[in-house]
């Protein structure tokens, strides 16, 4: 005892610049080794036993040359034959045949609608799905060609089931993307290097002026004040000029833009000497616009037929960029991608990613360096719950910017559920995807996820689980059975109608599943109540209905007359809403013969006129002879309020309720009832008021002292306000509790310290071992003030101060194992309860048994964890006592400590470690009565 994204069939592409000298050819297998690999990774899971047509590149967007298109084609369409299963029916277009068979979106007359288009296609040529293998990502390094491609992949279904060849109307579904690889194709010569060089540059300049293949279009060449020679002039202008104007009119696709006028661009280039490179600075201009479009372009020197180079005496230092120490000696490349001028931004959504350039890693996105060495790098993006991605070739120069904006694609992993208890027929959930139990559920995003498990018969658990990128996440969880219980509803009226929803009609006694149900009662003439009600065992509800009001209005002459209920509390209101009955209302005005009448309210409004009789008027020796002042007419107001007669405002007017209050005292008084005061009445009046005002004052003067003293001050003369004074004095006498702080109310009480406020999960687990069914389900508990706690238990001398002073009646037996400061044994709940109301008496305090709550807060200690000094097992032998090897021999089945404190039954108060709290055992020992009475779960308790 203790007191106290949704994938996209079409993809577009941005090229990207490349520099460095390409290398010899490389040898066609190893190009035919790489492509295969990456087919290898596309080509994962189509379906078996269809008949697959499948897309190949297509570069209209890409920025590589023609050559390179015509090399890669052939050995991605090999590469397919080999890996797609040899069980379907295959059927691959050409590059020239994908334009007829799969047409433009832009010119298509399908609106732009890709599932129309495909639609079209797959019907047409009697195929049931469709491979399209895009390429998102392109870029270059010395000796090759990097080629990023991602498989689309999508399936003709028929909506109502059935072949789709017979089927009238079908639909595009499954537009998934597949997988993702990467290809690496070796410059066939320099001529190729340079052809992607200026193509890529040409469809950047060609995009950013937003060029269209529609409108004529003249692109006219501009010389700068470079100093060049005329063989490498028209060398480079005339690749400039060939692919800007082709990048406008073929490779943009139909665009509306400009007028048919055309549209006049001016192409302005200059080039200096970068190590074994050129640098160009190319500049597109249009007439009559804003701002040009300037981009930059890196290209090797080898790359340039010889007879067409720049000239020593052609270059000297135009431009030249500061790459050399003062002694002309070049400096030496460094591994680290730190120590230079060149600029690199970096953001990804969502942000949060590792950016690592050239092995080294800088920071998380969003990232913004500008102290990073030129040169081609590459760059990878690593989110702890997204795909990594890796960007090859990517070129920082110094003083220049170079920004990487990454959508991550969310990484999948897989997680195990298993159940402690076998349950037939268990799932486990996770969006539109249900497996049963057991099962690893494959495809979740990787991170925090949310999967709902459940069984017929049993209730659905959401459990939170962090999927890893690598391995499989284990769940283990139990599920509950779902308990039913009886309802029994009764109901004024009796015959009303009750609706349980999800259930349907009420019968007397239902039984219905653990939970909580939202009720309907309803009946003709009466108001229908919504509510909700808890069903866990024997649950029972009376319901009252309101029958159905409608408006009441008096329409009183004169105006200004008062009118109110004789046999009603409810203060009369214009067309207020009232049940049908009858009502009996007093209408009344100063100056007019007071009149009651009865009135029949049913179900429909009632409006009723209701006229007074003037009085006469009054004679001269009467009220006004009386010579009123104003402060008289106030003290005759407030005496009557002394009275408890409603009087309203005290403002010295007599209006209709000062002389409504005048008629009441005079009834009281047995007197006729004028509403007009005498000289006797006045005097009576007068007299209470000042007593009354002078309580008032003095009581108004306490309070704004609000000190002990002022308010005994009030009591000691008496007054109207006695009850409300000390209530007062109680609060304001209050102490005020210290936190930690331990005290005694007498010489005989167990000695007390004040536990703070604060809150906790009540309750155990369903998964903690050890646990009781009647332990959940946990919920949040807060204590929202201090409250005091006996230090230890209570022991055999403090019962027995109580015995000794009559306040406990209950003679303990001892069978031995202790007295005196050993916690007292052998007592009831009511034995308890009598204890704490000897305590009251004898202290003027309020004392109490712990509410359940209350006493598992204080024996937590502060801690989260089921035991107050952790999860360790060895923590028993020194903070509680337990059952333990000393007591093995008397209590063999409660041994789960294997420590020997030497108490085989109870140790006295205080023998082992308090809590934080610094209390005494909380836990071992003897257990303690709380004031709750017993509930079988937290459930509805």
């Amino acid at each position: 005892m203790r007191h106290a994204l949704a994938p996209h069939l079409l993809v577009a592409l941005l090229g990207l610049g490349v520099a460095g000298l390409p290398p010899p050819a490389a040898a066609q297998g190893e190009a035919e080794r790489s492509v295969d690999l990456m087919v290898q990774d596309l080509v994962l899971d189509l379906k078996r036993g269809s008949k697959v047509v499948v897309r190949p590149f297509a570069f209209a967007h890409t920025g590589l040359p023609d050559s390179a298109a015509d090399r890669i084609e052939p050995l991605i369409l090999g590469a397919l034959r080999v890996r797609i299963q040899r069980d379907m029916e295959v059927t691959l277009v050409t590059g020239k045949d994908v334009e007829e068979v799969f047409g433009s979106l832009e010119e298509s007359a399908f609106g732009g609608d890709p599932k129309r288009l495909l639609r079209s296609v797959l019907r047409s040529i009697r195929a049931d799905s469709v491979v399209a293998c895009e390429p998102f990502d392109v870029g270059a390094g010395r000796s090759h060609f990097d080629i990023r491609c991602r498989v689309s992949y999508a399936r003709l279904v028929c909506p109502g089931g059935g072949e789709v060849d017979s089927c009238p109307e079908v639909a595009v579904e499954d537009i998934v993307n597949q997988g993702e690889g990467t290809a690496r194709i070796p410059y066939r010569s320099g001529h190729e290097y340079l052809d992607h060089v200026f193509s890529d540059l040409a469809l950047r300049l060609a995009r950013d002026a937003e060029l269209g293949g529609r409108e004529p279009l003249e692109v006219v060449r501009k010389s700068d004040d470079s100093n060049r020679n005329a063989h490498f002039e028209t060398f480079v202008s005339s690749f400039l000029h060939e692919k800007v104007t082709r990048a406008g009119r073929e490779r943009l696709g139909l665009r509306a833009i400009g007028d048919d006028g055309g549209r006049r661009l001016s192409l302005v280039w200059s080039a200096f000497p970068f190590d074994d490179s050129y640098w160009l600075a190319v500049t597109l201009r249009e007439e009559g616009a804003g701002a040009p479009i300037v981009l930059n372009a890196r290209v090797a020197v080898a790359a340039i037929p010889e007879s067409m180079r720049l000239s020593d005496t052609g270059i000297a230092d135009v431009g030249r960029p500061e790459t050399e120490t003062d002694t002309g000696d070049r400096e030496r490349p460094s591994t680290s991608p730190v120590g230079g001028r060149a600029i690199l931004v970096v953001e990804t959504e969502p942000p949060g990613a590792s950016v690592i350039v050239g092995g080294e890693r800088l920071g998380e996105t969003p990232l913004d360096r500008s102290d990073l060495r030129s040169g081609s790098w590459s760059v990878v993006l690593d989110h702890p719950w997204h795909e990594t991605v890796r960007l090859d070739g990517q070129v920082l120069e110094d003083s220049r910017v170079l920004r990487i904006e990454r959508r991550l694609v969310r990484a999948s992993g897989a997680a195990t559920v298993l159940l402690e208890e076998r349950v037939p027929g268990a799932w486990a959930e996770h969006g539109a995807k249900r497996r049963v139990i057991p099962d690893t559920l494959d495809g979740l995003p990787v991170g925090p996820v949310v999967l709902t498990l459940g069984a017929p018969g049993h209730h659905e658990m959401r459990v939170e689980v962090e999927v890893p990128k690598e391995g499989v996440a284990m769940v283990r969880r139990r599920l509950e059975p779902i308990r039913h219980g009886t309802l029994t509803v009764t109901t004024v009226p009796a015959d009303a109608l009750v609706m349980v929803e999800g259930a349907g009609p009420y019968r007397p006694g239902m039984s219905l599943p653990h939970g909580s149900y939202r009720l309907r009662v309803s009946r003709e003439g009466y108001r229908a109540a919504e509510l909700e009600v808890e069903v866990s065992g024997e649950s029972s509800l009376r319901v009252e209905l309101e029958p159905e009001r409608y408006p009441f209005t008096v329409v009183a002459t004169p105006s200004e007359a008062e009118v109110r209920f004789v046999d009603a509390a409810e203060r009369y209101r214009p067309g207020m809403e009232l049940p049908p009955a009858r009502y009996r209302v007093r209408v009344s005005a100063e100056g007019w013969r007071t009149r009651e009448e009865t009135v029949v309210h049913g179900r429909a409004p009632t409006r009723r006129a209701v006229r007074l009789e003037r009085l006469p008027p009054p004679a001269e020796e009467g009220e006004a002879a009386l010579g009123l002042t104003t402060a008289q007419r106030k003290l005759v107001q407030h005496g009557l309020a002394s009275l408890g007669i409603e009087v309203g405002l005290i403002d010295g007017l007599f209006g209709p309720g000062t002389r409504e209050a005048i008629r009441s005292y005079q009834r009281m008084k047995g007197l006729p009832e004028t509403g007009r005061l005498t000289a006797e009445l006045r005097d009576a009046l007068v007299a209470l008021g000042e007593d009354r005002r002078s309580d008032d004052e003095a009581f108004a003067e306490a309070r704004r002292l609000n000190t002990p003293a002022s308010y005994r001050v009030y009591l000691d003369r008496g007054g109207r306000h006695e009850a409300e004074a000390r209530a007062l004095l109680a609060e304001v006498s209050r102490p005020r509790w210290e936190e930690g702080k331990k005290f005694r109310d007498c010489e005989d009480c167990p000695e007390l310290v004040v536990v703070p406020s604060g809150s906790y999960e009540m309750g155990s687990p369903s998964w903690e071992e050890g646990r009781y069914d009647t332990e959940g389900p946990v919920h949040r508990v807060v204590i929202s003030e201090p409250f005091a706690v006996g230090v230890y238990e209570v022991t055999f001398r403090e019962w027995d101060a109580c015995r000794g002073a009559g306040g406990c009646s209950h003679s303990p037996d001892d069978p031995g194992w202790g007295r005196g400061d050993h916690p007292v044994i052998d007592v009831s709940w009511e034995d308890a309860k009598a204890y704490v109301r000897w305590l009251s008496v004898e202290t003027g305090a309020e004392y109490r048994l712990l509410s359940e709550s209350e006493w598992e807060y204080a024996a937590r200690g502060g801690m989260d964890t089921s035991r107050y000094w952790g999860r360790s097992e060895s923590g028993q032998c020194k903070h509680a006592n337990g059952a333990d090897r000393s007591a093995k021999a008397v209590y063999d089945d409660w041994l789960v400590a294997a420590c020997d404190d030497g108490h085989v039954h109870t140790s006295p108060a205080g023998s082992f470690r308090a809590n934080r709290y610094g209390l005494y055992d909380v836990l071992g020992n003897v257990w303690e009565w709380v004031e709750d009475c017993w509930h079988d779960s937290y459930r509805g308790a």
